[in-house]
């Protein structure tokens, strides 16, 4: 009964007909696209990517700290210091690409002239 239903999608192919109706409702899509207001589009973008920037800001200095507590535990063990190191370096190369990240976005904002959104450094 539900033999019908199966598709095997590595022999699936679309018929021409197909592709010709996809692609005239994408042509009668785009007029919405470029009337839709581009800059309410990147403000809520930016709201996002500052959120993720924030929590990541904030895993990257656990992760640091986390190297530094075990660098102070390793008790001289080389193989533990040597992890130790790993965590800070990357502890320290997220808190660097998170702050590249914030100061691509907030330059972008200032370049393009974009009004709203909070693009200023977390204050806790």
């Amino acid at each position: 009964m539900f033999d019908v239903l199966k598709v095997d999608l590595l022999s699936f192919r679309m018929s021409k007909k197909t592709v010709a109706t996809l692609g005239a409702i994408s042509q009668l899509a785009f007029p919405l696209v470029v009337l839709a207001d581009l800059s309410d589009t990147i403000t809520q973008f930016q709201g996002y990517a500052l959120q993720a920037i924030n929590f990541l800001l904030v895993l990257a200095t656990l992760v640091f700290l986390w190297g530094i507590l075990k660098y102070i535990t390793a008790g001289g063990d080389a193989a533990k210091v040597a992890e130790a190191r790993s965590y800070i370096i990357w502890g320290i190369v997220g808190l660097a690409v998170m702050a590249s990240v914030w100061a691509i976005i907030s330059y972008l904002k200032d370049t393009l002239n974009i009004s709203g959104g909070d693009n200023t450094i977390p204050k806790y």
